[in-house]
């Protein structure tokens, strides 16, 4: 084990240092990108430099890293705006070791790799002109097929009080229609377990306890401050139960089957145009074929959510 150890921790520094001493993190520079799909719009300048000031056949744009917002003019057919690109406080220049070690006066040449810009810029028109957004809107009417790994969590109701578990496998079928260029309606379907497809051997006596359930549900969904999407509705589930008892001929296994009707909550986080994670929740609160029928369970999970057929960024450049 402790050999295990030793090449991991060999591992980690020897990747520490090649971070440190690179190029990325010594210089107080970055490449942005201004993507668009209208052909009418048109880069006029970046921070206040002419475009003729940068490479003509590079694919973005490299600019002095600031704690200052970043100014972009664009054009679009005869009128103009400027639209500001705020910074991020960024902490990569922590593992840089010529920072690090500096002095006072050498350390200022560093000070700008403590902020930096987006990246990857999407320009659009709007009704009040030109705005700056991370990832493109969505079309009215556009549907988009979704799939989802899940971490399950589950409490459900037992005949001994109260069963806690999680889960390492779970997965959701889906489909997003946008009827709002921020607002969708999302219909899912979906089953998780906490069974480890596993061959694992028990001794001695006692039992297993297992959780699955299988879910439909419907929600709708917002897009806040362009990453994040928060989403509500209702679900139907069946949950499942089972303790399996081993070495123990005294006592009987047991199976709790329960189908309730409840709500849907989930909150997510937009990585990429295809890849977003966040939290699933489902209280069931009425059950449909077990008595007292206001019973309180629910299922959780963390998931990441891939969409099929994103809106990829454009890969054309504003015009210059």
């Amino acid at each position: 084990m402790r050999k295990y150890v030793k090449k991991f921790v060999s591992f980690f520094i020897t990747v520490v240092c090649l971070v440190s001493c690179s190029d990325h993190l010594r210089r107080p520079m970055q490449k942005i990108h201004i993507t668009t799909d209208n052909k009418k719009i048109k880069v006029v300048s970046v921070d206040g430099r002419n475009l003729n000031d940068f490479s003509r056949g590079s694919r973005g744009y490299l600019i002095q890293r600031s704690n200052k917002p970043l100014a972009i003019t664009l054009q679009v057919d005869s009128s103009q705006k400027t639209v500001y690109i705020q910074p991020r406080r960024t902490y990569g220049w922590l593992l840089n070791m010529n920072y690090l070690f500096s002095t006072k006066q050498s350390s200022e040449y560093y000070e700008g790799k403590r902020w930096r810009y987006p990246r990857k810029n999407y320009v659009e028109t709007t009704e009040n002109g030109i705005r700056r957004i991370r990832f493109p809107s969505e079309n009215l009417g556009t549907v988009h097929p979704t799939i989802s790994y899940s971490v399950p969590i589950f409490n459900l109701k037992t005949d001994m009080g109260r069963y806690f578990s999680g889960g390492v496998l779970g997965i959701q079928y889906g489909v997003d229609y946008f009827y709002h260029e921020h607002s969708f309606l999302s219909f899912a379907v979906g089953a998780a377990t906490n069974v480890l497809p596993l061959p694992i051997d028990y001794f001695g006596n006692g039992y297993i306890e297992r959780a699955s359930t299988l879910y439909a549900s419907i929600q709708n969904n917002n897009i806040l401050i362009g990453n994040f999407d928060i989403g509500y509705g209702v679900n139907i589930s069946r949950l499942f139960y089972t303790r399996i008892t081993h070495g123990d001929t005294t006592n009987l296994d047991k199976s709790i089957k329960t189908t309730g009707v409840g709500l849907s909550f989930s909150a997510h986080y937009k990585i990429t145009p295809n890849l977003k994670v966040g939290f699933l929740y489902h209280p069931n609160l009425l059950s449909l074929n077990s008595s007292p029928a206001f019973s309180y369970q629910h299922y959780m999970a963390v998931q990441c959510t891939f969409d099929l057929l994103s809106k990829r960024y454009s890969r054309k450049k504003a015009n210059r």
